[in-house]
């Protein structure tokens, strides 16, 4: 019985050498902050220095108009952010040009492929069929519906 006990509490030679590993590891992590910071010890921050810092951003903040508030929709802040991307006006989605797809605030590759399926053959017959493009989501088709004509 003694025996069968010794043979299952004992470790193997890789059983052994995987346990002074991770005990080589754990002192390791526990001392190198140590060494780390008594070499290079933290600096203190001066608060004159800091709060002068504050000051000019504040400054700077205060010079830059912020967008309008009621405009930003804090419930759902992505939509918002979506709404200040585009400058809508009113189109005609059948004749606008690439310029004009990127004046209205898409991009480059977005307008370019606007105008690559419109050279395939399609028309926009109802304002409706814009939301055949990726480019219209649900979002983006609500900030433009009013301005298609």
């Amino acid at each position: 019985m003694k025996q069968q006990l010794k043979d299952y509490l004992s470790f193997g030679k890789s059983e052994r050498n995987a346990i002074l590993f991770i005990m080589v590891l754990i002192v390791l992590v526990l001392i190198l902050p140590a060494m780390f910071f008594s070499h290079n010890p933290p600096q203190l921050i001066n608060s004159d220095e800091f709060a002068t810092e504050i000051a000019q951003f504040m400054l700077v903040d205060n010079q830059n108009p912020a967008t309008s508030q009621r405009d930003f929709n804090f419930n759902e802040p992505d939509k918002a952010a979506l709404r200040t991307r585009f400058t809508p006006f009113k189109f005609d989605p059948n004749v606008l040009n690439e310029q004009g797809w990127k004046a209205l605030g898409f991009s480059d590759r977005q307008a370019k492929g606007i105008i690559k399926y419109k050279n395939t053959g399609a028309n926009f017959k109802t304002p409706e069929d814009l939301k055949k493009l990726y480019v219209f989501t649900d979002e983006v088709y609500k900030i433009f519906e009013p301005y298609i004509t």
